[in-house]
């Protein structure tokens, strides 16, 4: 029996990683698909006189946005309920600490979320991959909608990713265990969070290279908000803003932006995003940041 619990628990009685780690994603992924089931069948129920009467297509993309948004908020859910449950540790120590700096970090997060999106926009502007349509702002109803939502979903991949997955692993301790390899998890966790059909290689690469960035800030700022404020602006920047496609779902934009043509570049359709001029900004991004996080480590162990 001695041996059976050592295989489930450390020496000190704490649920060892890899276990953590499972049941929060097992619970995560239940929690968000009953949620999702439970809000699909309610709304429907209460959208059957519009369908009978109105736009089919209008009530099937409204469903489809209120189980996007219900997704978020069951993902944030289950993995601060997986935390609290079998960790007993508080919110805190994964990641989401309340303090006077948080707000300071998001707002900074923000300005580089959306720094780096436009450093990226202006390079296939200045090589002639993309293209500005609407050369004055035009404001669309569903804009504020989207941006909103961004940053939900910014929020609870925040919470789920670099604030549960990482810190179940334990990247975070005193001594310090392969913050390399914590990034690296982080990253893959991110990546095959947004794993896609029928999308190009950059789509992936993009995606790891974008998780390293969110995990490594937050390591080097003790909590999550940051990458939340980064996320969040980088997703407005590309759809709500510029019009493509962010995270696979294209809007309207406040500036309806296009590629020229499609190209491995410009990542055509699915947005820029899905392209090689990403790859490389992200990369330096990452780098930047991973420097960090070992400086900011060895400052905490002299």
């Amino acid at each position: 029996m001695k041996r059976l619990g050592g295989f489930w628990r450390t020496k000190n009685g704490t649920l060892r990683s890899g276990w953590l780690l499972a049941l929060g994603a097992v619970v995560t992924a239940g929690l968000m698909r009953a949620a999702q089931s439970i809000a699909a069948l309610a709304a429907g129920a209460l959208m059957i006189p519009v369908l009978v009467y109105g736009n089919s297509a209008s009530v099937q993309n409204a469903l489809i946005d209120i189980i996007r948004w219900v997704g978020c908020v069951a993902m944030g859910a289950g993995a601060m309920v997986s935390w609290h449950y079998f960790t007993k540790r508080p919110l805190s120590q994964m990641g989401l600490r309340v303090q006077k700096a948080a707000l300071h970090r998001l707002f900074l997060g923000m300005l580089q979320g959306t720094g780096a999106a436009l450093v990226v926009f202006g390079v296939l502007l200045a090589a002639g991959q993309v293209r500005v349509e609407v050369p004055a702002p035009a404001f669309h109803a569903v804009t504020v909608e989207r941006i909103l939502f961004y940053g939900l979903a910014a929020l609870a991949e925040g919470i789920f990713y670099q604030g549960f997955c990482m810190h179940a692993v334990k990247a975070v301790e005193k001594n310090g265990i392969r913050v390399r390899w914590a990034v690296l998890l982080a990253a893959v966790l991110y990546t095959v969070g947004h794993i896609a059909a029928d999308v190009p290689v950059w789509w992936h690469l993009n995606n790891l290279f974008l998780g390293g960035v969110f995990a490594a800030m937050t390591l080097a700022t003790g909590d999550i908000w940051a990458a939340v404020g980064t996320h969040w602006m980088w997703n407005v920047v590309w759809g709500p803003v510029l019009g493509f496609a962010a995270d696979g779902v294209r809007t309207q934009g406040l500036w309806q932006a296009q590629y020229t043509e499609a190209t491995a570049w410009n990542g055509g359709p699915l947005g820029p995003q899905s392209g090689a001029a990403v790859f490389g900004v992200v990369l330096v991004w990452l780098i930047i940041w991973v420097t960090k996080v070992f400086l900011h480590r060895e400052n905490m162990d002299e």
